[in-house]
């Protein structure tokens, strides 16, 4: 009987355990299952259930002033702007600009466009279904949109096109979190990315640059000399569904796996 109730009592101290185990295998597992239909990245939708809830502020547009503070979350049918050293908890808007020195401690939900000014600091996730334009010294958690743009300049309505869709992050950047699109990635020289890098289409990565996540493209991957993906603590991949190519010495912590081959090459050729 003594054997029954010590296999019993095993069984529950190591239940948390396994389940933990399972949990966080799964969530690995599915980092890359990504299908090729976009519309399978979700955007998190932080704002969908504002227009329901009391404590929500409504208005047609807003023009805040500098130094202005908003302790409950705003819903803004259109246009939204915010003066420097703004401090909100959560907003969302048809286009919001968010100026130089905010501080945002729970979310930003934009429909067309959002621009981030120099030094702000977002909390939480900020998303939009447009384009995104983030400033110098932006310290952020979570960023998500069709384009994203590292100090870039103001955007123009209409003065994308069908060939410029690509999500380019300048020489140099730390991006302190993922980088995700349906579009091309170009990482320039040096930059340092302290999460995943994952693209629909193609990636390209500069020389010198360290990347802490995976990377995962569903057609090319570039990778240029003397870049680092992942650490000797953290084991990564690097999966293309196409091809991969690597010019010069690079290193990668874990699994490098190329669907259509990848090469090793000092010639600095065009992915096809």
């Amino acid at each position: 009987m003594i054997w029954i109730y010590l296999g019993i009592f095993i069984v529950l101290m190591a239940a948390p355990f396994l389940l933990s185990w399972y949990y966080t295998g799964k969530k690995k597992r599915t980092i890359l299952a990504l299908s090729d239909d976009s519309s399978d990245i979700p955007f998190h939708n932080s704002s969908r259930h504002m227009t329901n809830s009391e404590n929500v502020i409504k208005m047609e547009r807003l023009d805040a002033p500098a130094e202005s503070v908003y302790e409950e979350p705003l819903f803004i049918e259109g246009n939204a702007s915010f003066g420097k050293n703004a401090k909100l908890s959560a907003a969302h808007a048809k286009t919001l600009t968010l100026s130089e020195q905010g501080y945002v401690t729970s979310f930003l939900n934009a429909d067309e466009y959002l621009s981030v000014g120099e030094g702000c600091i977002l909390m939480g996730s900020t998303e939009c279904h447009g384009n995104m334009d983030i400033a110098n010294g932006v310290s952020f958690y979570d960023l998500f949109a069709r384009k994203i743009r590292f100090s870039g300049g103001p955007y123009e309505a209409g003065s994308d096109s069908e060939e410029r869709k690509d999500l380019i992050v300048g020489a140099k950047e730390y991006v302190m979190g993922d980088i995700s699109t349906e579009n091309d990635i170009e990482l320039d020289n040096d930059t340092v990315v302290f999460g995943n890098v994952i693209s629909q289409k193609s990636i390209k990565i500069g020389s010198g640059c360290h990347i802490k996540g995976n990377v995962f493209a569903q057609e090319c991957i570039e990778i240029h000399e003397n870049v680092t993906i992942g650490s000797e603590k953290q084991v990564k991949s690097v999966v293309a569904g196409d091809s991969l190519l690597l010019f010069g010495p690079s290193t990668v912590y874990g699994r490098v796996r190329a669907i259509r081959g990848g090469r090793v090459t000092e010639q600095q050729t065009t992915m096809e």
